[in-house]
């Protein structure tokens, strides 16, 4: 369940960031209002994902840590602290596009008049990128993670 969730945040940020918004951004008018489902659907799901991935993960981390000492003490513990601080920027990220970019850039796409500006669009799409970016760097601590001893046993 862990893997799946992870796949499907990482999944949606990176085609998000690098296949869609790219194409949003010379999208015609006509197309604002799919842009704006397909914003708040990525929102919605990104945001299932990480629960998800909370609940699983913690199950996940405890049940490889066993006990408070070894996230101080075992490379294991090391590591899991550094891909917990990554993921927790990936999900401020996440939340600030959710929560202070999202609702500019839907307000916008809805604009009916020609006042609509790409610049929320190219904002919610910057954070986006360094969402992605976090994201890349928190795979590799996984993997790094996953190759790395459980405390106790070496």
């Amino acid at each position: 369940m862990h893997l799946l969730a992870i796949s499907v945040w990482v999944g949606l940020v990176l085609v998000a960031t690098y296949i869609v918004m790219p194409r949003i951004c010379r999208a015609p008018a006509a197309e604002r209002a799919g842009t704006a489902a397909f914003i708040q659907s990525l929102s919605d799901a990104a945001t299932l994902a990480l629960v998800a991935i909370f609940i699983t993960g913690a199950y996940s981390g405890w049940r490889g840590v066993n006990a408070a000492e070894y996230l101080w003490t075992s490379t294991y513990g090391n590591v899991l602290i550094v891909k917990l601080a990554l993921v927790g920027i990936a999900a401020a990220l996440g939340g600030h596009n959710r929560f202070f970019e999202m609702p500019r850039l839907l307000t916008s796409l809805r604009e009916t008049s020609a006042e609509f500006t790409a610049r929320p669009l190219k904002r919610f799409a910057a954070v986006l990128h360094v969402e992605s970016i976090v994201l890349a760097a928190v795979l590799v601590t996984a993997a790094v993670l996953v190759s790395s001893p459980l405390p106790g046993t070496t």
